[in-house]
């Protein structure tokens, strides 16, 4: 499947703006419910560098901190960046790209997205950049909802 990827970004980034006030009310039963399963595959040791990758309102991140992670949630929504931070002051937040991330190679111990990747123009690109800043030994985690093909809010 062939997608302009500036548009598709720009769409993305609309709809995240608008959904961070909602969001919890609307999707964040279904969302949060996968926070302890991708944790546990990724099974972060206190004070272990943890990134979550697409934070959106920052479930993941908020609980690994709570697990006793060095956790950072990074979103390209600003709403929902200052909906995360405001939910989970015990993580940090900051905006940025999944597909392009600040930070150097093997930053962190473990790095995940919860149901980012369809969101992304370039889901390989964010894949190749979980795997970018992750140390050599760490864990990567991932979830989707199914595959692009299947998803009907993918196209």
């Amino acid at each position: 499947m062939q997608i302009d990827q500036v548009r598709f970004t720009s769409f993305e980034l609309a709809g995240w703006q608008r959904a961070a006030e909602p969001y919890d009310e609307s999707w964040g039963d279904l969302t949060r419910q996968a926070g302890a399963p991708i944790l546990a595959a990724l099974a972060p040791e206190p004070g272990e560098a943890l990134l979550d990758v697409a934070t959106g309102p920052g479930y993941v991140a908020g609980l690994a901190a709570s697990w006793g992670a060095k956790a950072i949630g990074i979103d390209f929504s600003p709403a929902m960046v200052e909906k995360a931070q405001a939910a989970f002051p015990e993580a940090t937040f900051q905006e940025g790209d999944a597909q392009n991330l600040p930070f150097d190679d093997g930053t962190f111990d473990v790095a995940c997205m919860n149901f980012g990747i369809l969101h992304l123009a370039a889901p390989e690109r964010g894949v190749h950049e979980l795997v970018r800043v992750v140390r050599s030994g760490g864990r990567v985690a991932f979830t989707s909802w199914t595959s692009p093909e299947r998803a009907r809010g993918y196209a």
